[in-house]
C-alpha cells in the first residue's frame, strides 16, 4: 500500500494514507508528498484506537467515517480482511460517495487445519456479509480471486484481479548492497535461501527435509530469512536431521534481495499464499526459483513452470529435485528478470489508477 501511495502521488494525484494510531516501521518509507493521516486525529472521544487487530479497526469506524464526511475523497481502499470490514461499515455510517474499493491480500479458506473451525466460519461470514457493497474487489491473484467468488465475497463483475507491485526502481540498486552473511561475503559452497516468517504457513519444515536430501548429494548451505515463533522447533529439526551446521536461521533481514542476488536458488515451500512477493523479487535478481504450487500466486507468477520449477505442497522429494537441477544449471537469468518486470511498480501502478478511476 505504501509502494503504490508512492506511484501515485508521483503521478499527480493527491493521496491521503491513513493509519489507525501514529508512526510504524513503514513510515519513513513513504513519499513526502503522500499526507500520512492517523485516524486517531479524527476521534472525538478516547486517546487512542488500542487492543487487537480487529478490536481497533472497530474502533477505526467513526473516525473513518468523520473522515469521509469531512475530506470527501474520491476514492477509498482498503486492504486485509479486518480493515475491509472497517472500511465498509465507515462508508455506510458516513453515507460516502467515494468510490469503495477492497483489495483482498490472502486466501478466505487459508489452511485445511481451520477449515469448519468457529474462527474460519465467523470470518466467512464477515466476508458474504460485507464484502459484497464494495463497488469493486480487488484480488491479488487469479487464485484469491476465485477463491472469493467461492466464498460469495462478490460477485464476477465486481471482481478485479490486480498483482502486487512487487519491483521497484531502486530494486537493482538494492540487489548490489553487501549481503550481510558471512556465507555470502566469502568463497564457498552454494546457498538455497528461503524467505519468511517462521509460522507453519511457509512450511520450512519441508525445506528442511528437502534440503537435507540436496546435502547428501552435493555440498551446500541453508539460509533461512525470518522471525515467528516456530524458531526453536525448526532448529531442533535441523539438529535431528544432521543438517544444522550447514542451516542458517538467521532472523530478519532489512535487504534480503542482496541475498537472494548471491544465491544458487531461492525457494518458496509454503503450504498457501495470497501472492508471494518474494518470489518476484528473487526472479528480478535474476536468482533461480524453485516453488511449491500452493494456492495462489506461485504458479501465476512462475507462468505455470516456464520461469522457475513448480512441486505439489509438502513434496520434499520434488523441491531436492528442483534444488539439485538449479544448482547444475541455473538457466536464463535474464529471461527471469524480464518476467519480473511485469510486476513492476509503473506497470502495476496504472492497471490500479485504471481500476481505481474507472
Amino acid at each position: 500500500m505504501v509502494t503504490l501511495a508512492n506511484a501515485f502521488v508521483e503521478r499527480g494525484h493527491r493521496v491521503d494514507l491513513l493509519t489507525a494510531e501514529d508512526g510504524g516501521v513503514l513510515h519513513e518509507r513513504v513519499d513526502a508528498r503522500v499526507q500520512v493521516r492517523s485516524l486517531e486525529n479524527f476521534r472525538t472521544r478516547l486517546p487512542g484506537i488500542r487492543g487487537t487487530k480487529r478490536r481497533r479497526m472497530l474502533a477505526a469506524v467513526p473516525p473513518l467515517a468523520r473522515y469521509l464526511r469531512e475530506e470527501k475523497p474520491r476514492v477509498l481502499m482498503s486492504t486485509s480482511d479486518s480493515v475491509n470490514v472497517a472500511a465498509v461499515r465507515a462508508h455506510a455510517r458516513a453515507d460516502s460517495d467515494a468510490r469503495l474499493v477492497l483489495r483482498i491480500d490472502n486466501q478466505i479458506a487459508r489452511s485445511p487445519d481451520v477449515a469448519g473451525t468457529w474462527s474460519q466460519r465467523r470470518r466467512e461470514r464477515r466476508v458474504r456479509r460485507y464484502f459484497p457493497r464494495a463497488d469493486l474487489i480487488v484480488a491479488i491473484s487469479h487464485g484469491v480471486g476465485a477463491d472469493v467468488l467461492r466464498h460469495g465475497g462478490c460477485r464476477p463483475e465486481q471482481l478485479r484481479v490486480l498483482h502486487n507491485p512487487s519491483v521497484d526502481t531502486g530494486l537493482a540498486q538494492r540487489a548490489l548492497e553487501p549481503p550481510g552473511h558471512p556465507w555470502l561475503e566469502a568463497p564457498g559452497p552454494p546457498v538455497v535461501l528461503g524467505v519468511g516468517r517462521l509460522v507453519p504457513q511457509k512450511d520450512f519444515d519441508t525445506l528442511l527435509e528437502a534440503f537435507a536430501k540436496v546435502r547428501a548429494e552435493t555440498a551446500a548451505r541453508l539460509i533461512i530469512l525470518g522471525e515467528g515463533r516456530e524458531y526453536e522447533r525448526l532448529q531442533a529439526h535441523a539438529e535431528a536431521l544432521g543438517i544444522a551446521r550447514d542451516v542458517s536461521l538467521a532472523g530478519f533481514h532489512p535487504n534480503p534481495v542482496a541475498v537472494m542476488a548471491r544465491s544458487g536458488v531461492f525457494v518458496l515451500s509454503s503450504a498457501w499464499e495470497g501472492f508471494g512477493n518474494v518470489v518476484v523479487e528473487a526472479l528480478a535478481t535474476g536468482c533461480p526459483v524453485v516453488s511449491t504450487d500452493c494456492p495462489s500466486g506461485p504458479s501465476e507468477i512462475l507462468d505455470g513452470g516456464r520461469f522457475g520449477e513448480l512441486f505439489p505442497v509438502g513434496d520434499g522429494d520434488g523441491l531436492a529435485r528442483g534444488i539439485l537441477a538449479c544448482l547444475r544449471d541455473p538457466g536464463d537469468r535474464d529471461a527471469r528478470r524480464a518476467r519480473a518486470q511485469e510486476f513492476s511498480v509503473d506497470v502495476v501502478a496504472e492497471r490500479y489508477l485504471d481500476v481505481l478511476l474507472d
